[in-house]
């Protein structure tokens, strides 16, 4: 729990160093299980090298987005991104990468998806203050082989 505690300020304390982005996003699988998606993003996405860390929370269908009861929820996604971002014009592109963490909520524990998997990102961010992003992800293994699942994420947040 210490862990988790010194992690979550350290995350806190590089993004309030660097500015800070809060979002909110939902997206849909493309092969594999084919399962929508809520999720949110907190992190420094701003040109050059960034961080953010993701959540996830995987729906059996976009029906289910009205009645998501928050106390059973009992698993998350997480992933710890590194981002390189480029500057263009209005947008921002950007891409990262990073592994996969399930967050156990009922037992407050964390464990690795793989060793091996990775998430990746390829996105575009759209406005300063108020964003709105588009995004495509996928996930590979360390030897840069990806499973042929890919996923589309749009969103919107508010950057500080």
């Amino acid at each position: 729990m210490k862990k988790f505690y010194l992690t979550l300020v350290l995350i806190l304390a590089i993004c309030t160093t660097f500015g800070l982005d809060l979002s909110a996003m939902l997206g849909l699988e493309l092969g594999g299980k084919n399962r929508p998606f809520l999720g949110a993003r907190v992190g420094t996405l701003e040109g050059g090298l960034s961080v953010a860390l993701e959540a996830y929370y995987a729906m059996s269908s976009f029906s289910e987005l009205g009645n998501i009861n928050p106390s059973e929820v009992k698993f998350l996604e997480l992933t710890p991104y590194l981002y390189m971002a480029l500057p263009l014009s209005t947008m921002l592109l950007y891409a990262g990468a990073g592994p996969i963490i399930f967050l156990d909520l009922v037992n407050f524990g964390f464990a690795p998806y793989s060793f091996e998997l990775l998430h990746a990102k390829l996105g575009l961010k759209f406005g300063k203050e108020v964003f709105f992003f588009a995004e495509t992800m996928t996930t590979f293994t360390l030897s840069f082989q990806t499973f042929g699942i890919f996923a589309l994420t749009a969103g919107a947040g508010l950057s500080f």
